[in-house]
């Protein structure tokens, strides 16, 4: 069942509000119907990867780490933003390797989204690697605090209960239900 087209507003004033790692712009827009509304969104520089890998028994590499706008330690995924003309994949493997130390034998593309569609132009994509074990240490970032785990699903199901959890992660699990 279709409600009919959908029509765009018309952009009548951008300013940018902050400008440094993102930036943040205000918009002006004019409705179909008339009506005006001034609408804020962030604006990031480069796409981003995640990666939702298992070793060879089925057990999920996942992360604890601390997420300064929650001020909690969450349970995630290892990725993160692509390398000026890098590839997808490419930024995947590197994440993995710096955030976890591990590399895998079998990578496959699961799917992109905007995961904040509704306030940023950031578009993530998905990646599955199977087979991962620990071959270095990782290379984390100076701003990164995180430690990395293999969970069987039942032990990442529990802790998706019980503890914070990125929406990235569930994101993640879900469309490697769909794709599998």
């Amino acid at each position: 069942m279709s409600q009919g087209e959908i029509k765009m507003p018309k952009l009548l004033e951008q300013k940018i509000v902050y400008d440094q790692f993102f930036t943040i712009e205000e918009d002006l827009l004019r409705y179909p119907e008339g009506h005006e509304h001034t609408y804020y969104s962030i604006k990031l520089p480069k796409d981003a990867v995640i990666v939702l890998a298992t070793d060879t028994e089925g057990k999920f590499l996942v992360l604890q780490e601390y997420r300064h706008p929650t001020k909690e330690i969450v349970w995630g995924l290892p990725g993160g933003l692509l390398d000026e003309g890098e590839d997808h994949l490419d930024c995947a493997i590197r994440e993995l390797k710096e955030e976890t130390g591990c590399e895998a034998e079998e990578w496959a593309f699961m799917g992109s989204s905007y995961p904040y569609a509704g306030v940023s132009n950031q578009k993530t994509h998905f990646y599955r690697a199977w087979g991962a074990e620990r071959t270095s240490s990782p290379s984390l970032d100076p701003t990164e605090a995180l430690t990395a785990h293999f969970l069987s699903p039942k032990e990442l199901a529990v802790k998706i209960q019980t503890e914070p959890v990125d929406g990235l992660l569930l994101s993640a699990l879900h469309l490697n239900s769909l794709v599998e």
